[in-house]
């Protein structure tokens, strides 16, 4: 996930299962973009734990592992401003 100079930051969106693994892979894509954003090895677990803690809450009470459901998680990189 790079900066596109011309046209802002980067946004990756996933929508994800309502399961238990997708935090996962929240996780993964959460924690990937930070590590090229260069934010400390500390920060990064935190990132990750918050991630993680957000998709799992969003899978069981909010969609209540609803197969019908998806999770819509998005990563955007770069200055927003």
């Amino acid at each position: 996930m790079r900066e596109n100079k011309r046209h802002g930051p980067e946004t990756q969106e996933r929508f994800l299962d309502s399961t238990l693994e997708s935090a996962d892979s929240a996780e993964e894509l959460a924690v990937s973009a930070a590590e090229r954003a260069g934010f400390a090895e500390e920060d990064l677990m935190k990132i990750g734990m918050a991630v993680r803690e957000s998709i799992v809450n969003a899978v069981v009470h909010g969609n209540r592992y609803s197969e019908h459901k998806k999770v819509r998680f998005s990563v955007t990189h770069g200055n927003l401003w």
